[in-house]
């Protein structure tokens, strides 16, 4: 059987399943389907991971049968049959899985290490639960990447039935803490409010309910802390140890009395009394023993201000800012800042106090010790894990949905918008993720947000990726509306775009957007050489995605026919066989613009770059081409920024063309303000003109075009103060670069103003452009000592704390450099390299002699 032959019959075969069809499935396992292929749709299934999630029995059977079949055939994220069906909660394909012989029942995913056992767990499915805890060989107590067991989960989704399934066995270990903040069953359900389970868990025999996590609390302490009641007495019963202090030295009635819930105070001081905690403002004068201070525990200031930014405690906060010796940047045990904690648990009004100081961190990373299971493809760093840089308060607030917190941290002109954790997941990929729609838009809206950012440990998604496979509308067109979004970027799993993944999940709406974007590659290929439309007439048989195909005018590949005019077709095949020949052959046109006027058409032709057309309608008397759309676009404008080279040529023959006007912009993009500049920036709309849609979209023969113009302004900016070059240099377009720096009129020194008046040579630097900054520094007219205004620095320094040593050199070799330099800081490069241990750096500077 040839490769295509077999190709096709595995996925009818994947069809069948899915289309419940056991005579068809049992008709191609004779024939010599792949029993264990996986889907390239439908999450990388395989036939019989499809069929125990479904719940098909008879299908099962028939696959059991197959000699071939592989029980504990993985998929790319490590699951297989038995997690699908233990998910579903499905108990009689259950018991004929576990009936198989050599069932790995213990088999965990590859992203998150969760067995079988778990998800069933997690799911509430406990007759799931006590078939498998009678199933010989199980692991009652394996960890996940977490550290958690299937108890933990149980416990945590508040699935009390679960919970008494697995309690009454006696291999249960119910006291094991997880890896992430030493935590117990008991510690998460007391922390989510579970009570019920709570009463379960403490009427078991083994439970010690004085087990302390990472920061030294008990369950008392966190039940104490949320002023329940009912908990609270349930631990009391339990002969919980209430004078059990956590490592910063509080106990529960500490918590209990912080946050004024006077009745579980009440109900703990009844049991004994506890030690008074002495505050630092009650502290006495005198610092020796006295009578007042018989009994008092004395905290250092640092740790009180550290448990206040915790606890919300903003009157505290506020005296402690006084004090002297006072650290607004002191950490606890796990690096945690005052800000990391406020921001954490999304006390917004301590959060904007800290922001007031300006000895303030914003950016610090707290620790991060955990070793989770990810995805290692070629290039990425296998030893990620091992790393200990955590978290950033941006990504904190951001990861628990504190939409105020955030808006006061990126508010800050020091944040870095674009931080990420140590596995490289971004702030906007977290917002994404976890389906935070106003604070994704509101990380969209900063003036710094990178939206192309890519995932490592996520398959190198980017947020777009990640939203189309979330489906998530709201947040895909608000990303789809940024103006630097790349619809082209691929994963590195399929080698999928954004595009070509939105085909693939049939999200119709999403790929009319994408289809009017001037920039989207309608024809790109994965790594199996499949186009959008192979993927959508093929695979998923959707015929109004492949109407909508067509009418976008895609190729079709010689490969696609074939396949399509192939004897064995099934469900849609002939109607989009029909429907793609008919294309070939000119049957099916592309979106006309019927009932247009003559300039309304003009800007149709221009779009859809037909230039036949736009020739015969600039031939017509009365034709406006400087006519605009809606957006302020005109015809130069949306020919420039789809790359239409000849439409752009005949355009600039016209002697009243308008070669620099600005189309409509009408974002509010969020931006650090400075002394002097223009805090209403964003409620202008003038937008961007012909010469910068080009360069946007890199295309440099329409760029040369333009330049060649004799009225082209060459540093118009967008409302924000970016210019053609500055654009250039950001999307890294090296021949573009070149081509405005040969005009006679450029400045190569034009400032962002909205970007820390940054220049085009230190957005080079920051991104490590080799060749760019070579070209910059080539330029008679280039400041090689301009500063910045947030650090005062300038290319040298950046390239110094960087570390970049090729690039440092270069810029050394300028004949008007200036090595002695001061930063904001007073720091100079050489001592900005010893200070973050670039030795080639220092060695650099030190070996260059050149004169101040």
């Amino acid at each position: 059987m040839d490769k295509d032959k077999r190709s096709q019959i595995n996925r009818a075969l994947l069809t069948a399943i899915i289309n419940n069809d056991a005579n068809k499935v049992r008709k191609l396992i004779k024939s010599g389907a792949d029993v264990n292929e996986e889907a390239s749709g439908y999450r990388q299934y395989t036939p019989l991971m499809i069929a125990a999630e479904k719940g098909y029995l008879e299908i099962l059977q028939e696959l059991l049968r197959s000699p071939d079949i592989d029980v504990n055939r993985k998929n790319y994220y490590g699951d297989v049959a038995l997690h699908t069906a233990c998910a579903e909660g499905h108990m009689e394909v259950i018991k004929m899985l576990l009936a198989v012989k050599g069932i790995d029942m213990n088999a965990a995913d590859r992203k998150y290490g969760f067995s079988p056992f778990m998800r069933a767990s997690m799911r509430n499915h406990a007759e799931v639960v006590k078939i498998l805890l009678n199933t010989p060989g199980i692991e009652i107590n394996n960890i996940d990447a977490s550290g958690r067991t299937a108890l933990h989960h149980a416990a945590s989704s508040g699935h009390e039935e679960t919970v008494q399934v697995l309690l009454k066995d006696r291999r249960i270990s119910v006291n094991i803490k997880d890896n992430l903040h030493g935590h117990t069953a008991l510690h998460l359900a007391v922390d989510l409010h579970h009570d019920e389970v709570v009463k379960a868990l403490l009427n078991h025999p083994d439970i010690d309910a004085n087990v302390q996590d990472e920061y030294g609390q008990t369950a008392l302490h966190t039940s104490a802390y949320h002023g329940k009641e009912k908990v609270v007495e349930m631990l009391l019963e339990s002969g919980i140890d209430i004078n059990i202090k956590t490592k910063q030295g509080f106990t529960a009635v500490y918590w209990a009395e912080k946050q004024k819930n006077t009745s579980v105070v009440k109900m703990i001081t009844e049991h004994t009394q506890p030690r008074n905690i002495l505050r630092s403002h009650e502290r006495p004068k005198n610092i020796q023993a006295t009578a007042e201070r018989k009994g008092h525990e004395i905290l250092p200031v640092n740790e009180e201000l550290l448990q206040a930014a915790q606890g919300g405690d903003l009157e505290k906060i506020e005296y402690l800012m006084k004090q002297a010796g006072i650290d607004l940047n002191s950490v606890d045990k796990n690096k945690n800042t005052p800000l990391h904690l406020a921001a954490e648990k999304g006390h917004a009004e301590v959060v904007q106090v800290l922001l007031e100081s300006e000895d303030i961190d914003v950016n610090a990373k707290n620790l991060d010790k955990s070793k989770l299971a990810y995805p290692v493809h070629p290039g990425d760093d296998p030893d990620r894990k091992k790393l200990t840089n955590g978290k950033a308060a941006l990504y904190l607030a951001v990861n628990n949905g504190h939409f105020e917190v955030v808006k006061l941290l990126i508010n800050h002109k020091e944040t870095d918008v674009n931080t990420k954790d140590k596995y490289g997941e971004s702030c906007l990929h977290s917002a994404v993720t976890n389906g935070f729609t106003e604070i994704a838009k509101l990380l969209l809206s900063h003036i710094k947000i990178d939206p192309n950012m890519k995932f490592p440990c996520g398959d190198h998604y980017t947020a777009l990726h990640t939203a189309i496979e979330r489906r998530n509308t709201e947040i895909i067109r608000a990303l789809l509306n940024h103006p630097d979004i790349d619809f082209n970027i691929k994963e590195k799993y399929q080698e999928l775009t954004p595009f070509h993944m939105a085909v693939k999940e049939g999200l119709l709406p999403v790929v009319e957007i994408m289809l009017q974007h001037p920039g989207t590659d309608v024809n790109t290929m994965d790594k199996f050489r499949q186009t959008p439309l192979y993927t959508c007439a093929i695979e998923n048989g959707n015929i109004n995605m492949v109407e909508m195909l067509l009418k976008a005018g895609v190729k079709v590949h010689e490969i696609l026919l074939k396949r399509l005019t192939s004897t064995n077709v099934s469900g849609n095949s002939p109607t989009i066989a029909r429907m793609i020949i008919d294309y070939t052959r000119g049957n099916i046109k592309r979106s006309g613009n019927a009932h247009l006027s003559a300039n309304e058409d003009l800007l149709a032709a221009a779009q859809k770059g037909n230039s036949q057309r736009v020739q015969e309608l600039l031939k017509q008397s009365g034709i406006d081409v400087n006519y605009v759309d809606r957006n302020g676009n005109t015809c130069l404008h949306l020919a420039a920024e789809r790359g239409y080279v000849e439409i752009v040529r005949e355009l600039l023959k016209r002697s009243d063309i308008e070669v620099n006007a600005k189309n409509r912009d009408d974002s509010k993009h969020i931006y650090p303000i400075y002394v002097g500049d223009d805090p209403a920036r964003g409620e202008l709309t003038v937008g961007n003109t012909p010469l910068f849609c080009a360069v946007m979209r890199g295309h440099l023969e329409v760029v040369k075009l333009l330049l060649n113009h004799y009225k082209i302004d060459v540093n118009a900016k967008d409302k924000y103060d970016k210019s053609c070059l500055y654009l250039a240099v950001v999307k890294g377009y090296k021949t573009i670069v070149q081509a405005l720096l040969r005009h006679p009129k450029i400045d190569v020194n034009t400032k962002y103003i909205c970007y820390d008046h940054f220049t085009p040579i230190h957005i080079a630097v920051q991104k490590n452009l080799f060749e760019i900054v070579k070209d910059l520094l080539s330029h008679p007219n280039i400041e090689v000592n301009i500063k910045d205004r947030l650090y005062e620095c300038t290319p040298l320094h950046m390239a110094a704390n960087y570390g970049y040593a090729d690039t440092l050199e270069v810029i050394m070799t300028h004949p008007k450099i200036n090595v002695n330099v001061k930063d904001k800081s007073g720091r100079t490069a050489l001592q900005l390299a010893k200070q973050n241990k670039h030795e080639s750096c220092v060695q650099i500077l030190l070996n260059t002699r050149l004169p101040a």
